[in-house]
């Protein structure tokens, strides 16, 4: 059984809502190596190929659209499945806003949104995003802060490699 096109909900850098929260999310979406590989492991356990992802973030206390991809292909199995993909849509520009409550999104289906609010062509306003192969940077994000955002990443992996652990408390504890 596949789960639908979906809104994941994500922390985002207190300063700037385009980087990604070391603290709650550091490592999705991984724009840099094309992964979605940590949070909400309930719905990538069951993502398929072709599944649209979109990437949810609260900014002025409002739900808005920071990023988008399709997943390309998948790698592993249950909570510990790995979504690819080899390009992806960033915000550059200001970021669609989303209707209603922040918090519907944490998970909400692509379907369930169309049904409550009349907004047929969302993914087509998204493409409409600035449109990069994965590891490049949008043009949005400044140099310094996305190589911080990257090796602050690759620290934290390289943590977890040594420590042979898979379980980081805030994200683990927070994305299920």
């Amino acid at each position: 059984m596949s789960v639908d096109d979906r809104f994941l909900l994500h922390c985002r850098d207190p300063q700037n809502w385009r980087l990604r929260n070391f603290e709650e999310h550091p490592f999705d979406p991984g724009w840099e190596v094309g992964t979605y590989s940590y949070c909400h492991e309930r719905i990538r356990a069951l993502t398929d190929p072709k599944a649209k992802i979109i990437d949810v973030v609260v900014k002025d206390g409002k739900a808005v659209v920071r990023s988008a991809f399709v997943v390309e292909r998948t790698q592993g199995s249950g909570p510990k499945r790995v979504l690819h993909f080899d390009h992806f849509y960033f915000a550059d520009g200001d970021p669609m806003e989303l209707p209603g409550p922040y918090i519907q999104y944490r998970c909400m289906k692509l379907e369930t949104f169309l049904g409550k609010y009349d907004l047929k062509n969302l993914w087509r306003k998204i493409t409409k995003y600035a449109d990069y192969k994965k590891g490049q940077k949008p043009r949005s994000i400044d140099s310094q802060s996305w190589k911080a955002m990257i090796e602050e990443t690759s620290r934290i992996r390289r943590q977890q490699v040594r420590r042979k652990t898979v379980c980081l408390k805030t994200v683990r504890g927070r994305c299920k």
